[in-house]
């Protein structure tokens, strides 16, 4: 069945697949945090913390550019983008700045609250596209890494990503109003899916030559992968040979080197992705009354494994991911219940209202 049928409504396991992958980007951090390798590192060549962002990036522009694509409105898409990252994230860095900070920080109240860089963290975090500060004063500065939430690094690409969508988008609705031959010859699905295919090669082949990867390119792939899911989404075929045709062969890879599996990894991940999104249904559905904790914990996974390094000296690795698990657990819970969802459940009538003043305004 095509995938178009599947991508109906929010009867999914998204939610389920999102809380699994902010849960490895915890074990992840539970490693390095504390001074390890990743163990699958060194098997994979990379960490499951990376393979759980690019489930984060391509899950994000399938359901991103779906919601630019459907409402085809500027100010909708951006409000629907502000109301879903960033009452949390404010909350977030309130609750950083002032709680965590105040009482792990090495220095007297006085000087970290007269500090210029404690109010340059609570800025930058509640503003994120000017960039983010990654320490407050005195706080966590005998860590192996000093960061108060080394996590947030990944939603100034996830934003940008937002923005470069939307400017593709608003390109070709002007080409189409001019009406400009050229939107003949080159369409906006044109242009996001040759982006994804050729940001695909670019970061294989980087791969293959050994040089650094590029974060900007590879967030763009998965990114913009996803999106192009969503475009083709009436041609492309969930079916169970071909999503075990895929994970054979990236088993099989695991075995042929690195670089063949990096290869065979991204030209597979996201129709693995998507299969199991949509496909298996059933009792595992009912994942979803439970609400979206995903955004919550990986937002608040990081300060909290700071804080229990902090507070239990030479804490053991499978200590720091239960008793981590357990404590954003509860902080997710209650951004979702008290913070996001409540928003989220008045973003309707936010853009009725935003509709009604743009048009007193210009009008």
């Amino acid at each position: 069945m095509a995938l178009s049928k599947y991508a109906v409504g929010r009867d999914n396991n998204f939610n389920l697949i999102r809380i699994i992958a902010a849960i490895a980007v915890l074990i992840g951090h539970s490693f390095s945090l504390l001074g390890y390798q990743e163990p699958l590192s060194g098997f994979l060549g990379m960490s499951v913390g990376t393979l759980a962002v690019d489930v984060f990036f391509i899950s994000s522009g399938f359901l991103v550019g779906k919601s630019l694509l459907v409402r085809a409105s500027a100010m909708d898409y951006l409000t629907s983008r502000f109301l879903r990252i960033f009452p949390a994230l404010i909350i977030l860095t309130v609750f950083s700045v002032f709680l965590i900070g105040p009482v792990f920080t090495s220095l007297a109240y006085s000087s970290y609250f007269t500090n210029p860089e404690t109010y340059k963290f609570l800025f930058k975090g509640m503003t994120v596209l000017a960039g983010i500060s990654m320490s407050l004063p005195g706080v966590f500065e005998n860590h192996k890494f000093t960061a108060m939430n080394g996590s947030l690094w990944t939603i100034i690409y996830e934003l940008k990503m937002y923005l470069l969508l939307l400017i593709f988008w608003a390109i070709f609705k002007s080409i189409a109003k001019l009406k400009i031959h050229a939107s003949k010859i080159i369409s906006l699905e044109f242009l996001i899916t040759v982006l994804a295919l050729s940001s695909g090669v670019l970061l294989v082949m980087k791969n293959f030559s050994g040089k650094n990867e590029s974060h900007l390119i590879r967030f763009i792939f998965m990114f913009f992968t996803g999106v192009s899911f969503y475009i083709w989404r009436e041609k492309i075929r969930l079916r169970p040979r071909y999503f075990l045709l895929f994970a054979g062969l990236e088993l099989c890879a695991l075995y042929a080197g690195k670089e063949i599996f990096f290869a065979i990894y991204c030209m597979t991940i996201a129709y693995l992705l998507f299969y199991l999104a949509y496909v298996p249904a059933g009792f595992i559905r009912k994942f979803n009354v439970l609400g979206d904790y995903s955004y919550g914990a990986y937002i608040y996974a990081f300060p909290i494994q700071q804080m229990i390094i902090a507070l239990v000296p030479g804490v053991s690795v499978v200590a720091m991911i239960i008793s981590s698990v357990l404590m954003t657990a509860l902080l997710a819970i209650l951004s979702w219940h008290y913070v996001e969802n409540p928003i989220l459940a008045k973003k309707e009538e936010i853009i009725s209202k935003l509709q009604i003043l743009r048009y007193k305004l210009f009008a």
